[in-house]
């Protein structure tokens, strides 16, 4: 009759194991691309047991941290989108993810697992394939094309430091101190001030290796000229910075978004110079009239 069921005699579980067919890289969006050769659960993926390199056998490569966005949809397709720290971290290295290439990966067979009742786990990738069909290049690559950002800057007067936070890893041997400006309002500013490169103590440099963070060590003649004009950075309220797209460039030669001078860009935190100046020497002339000369640690106050 109809809706009458019927007891399985026989049944035989799925045990063939998912494959990773190819994978696309865009470095722009940091979204990895993956597909396989059946449905897999989305949330079995484990992104730690991912490593990316430069090639089948690596000379270089780099293993995803945990984080990461990841596709909630059960598919043949899985996307990934990789944390904002593993993929600044993967674009500071040249010889990697660059282009189609040197994009290849590797995987354990804990990467991520079938639908099946008793999951199967994926046939791993590892860096010692016997078999070229195993080995795993991008199919498609997208270079990155975005233009770095500055999100945010601090400024501490205490320790002379001007620290820039950027949307994403730049090269700093492109940094161009000169494209670089303090100025005291968002637009129309009376003060404004730029650094001037070279080596410390007394001119200005960058401290850091490539990154999203660029730390600006300031000279004692920049601190010194800043100091002098009272109305540019003394607090957070008249503490702004305007750029040029020549300031930095990010690892593939995009340049940064430019920040108009009418338009300037308000400091995120101001720490206030809080150390006292202290007398360095002093001479007495007492030939002619008497002339006393004093040198400081610092620009100060004549008036006080």
């Amino acid at each position: 009759a109809d809706g009458d069921a019927f007891l399985v005699s026989t049944h035989t579980p799925d045990t063939t194991r998912p494959e990773m067919l190819s994978f696309k890289v865009n470095m722009s969006s940091g979204v990895l691309t993956f597909t396989f050769s059946e449905t897999v659960n989305a949330s079995s993926l484990d992104v730690t047991a991912l490593r990316l390199q430069d090639f089948f056998t690596a000379g270089t490569s780099y293993l995803l941290t945990g984080a990461g966005k990841r596709q909630t949809a059960d598919s043949t397709v899985v996307e990934l989108e990789m944390s904002w720290d593993d993929l600044n971290n993967l674009r500071r290295n040249d010889d990697l993810y660059t282009s189609r290439p040197n994009a290849w990966l590797t995987f354990t067979k804990y990467a991520i697992s079938d639908m099946a009742l008793r999951a199967n786990r994926i046939v791993p990738v590892t860096d010692n394939a016997q078999k070229t069909t195993e080995w795993k290049v991008a199919s498609a690559f997208e270079r990155d094309i975005i233009h770095p950002v500055l999100w945010s800057f601090d400024l501490d007067m205490t320790n002379h430091r001007l620290f820039l936070s950027f949307s994403e890893t730049v090269r700093v041997s492109t940094f161009t101190m000169a494209e670089l400006q303090l100025q005291n309002k968002a637009v129309s500013p009376t003060q404004s001030y730029r650094l001037h490169v070279g080596h410390l103590p007394w001119l200005s440099r960058v401290n850091t290796t490539d990154g999203p963070l660029v730390i600006i060590d300031i000279g004692q003649l920049d601190s010194d000229a800043l100091k002098v004009l009272i109305d540019l950075c003394t607090s957070r309220e008249n503490t702004f910075i305007s750029l040029s797209t020549r300031l930095v460039d990010d690892m593939l030669g995009n340049a940064v978004v430019a920040i108009p001078h009418f338009t300037a860009q308000k400091a995120k935190t101001f720490t206030l110079d809080t150390v006292s100046p202290h007398l360095l020497s002093y001479t007495l002339d007492m030939d002619g009239i008497a002339e006393l000369s004093l040198t400081f640690s610092e620009a100060v106050e004549s008036s006080s």
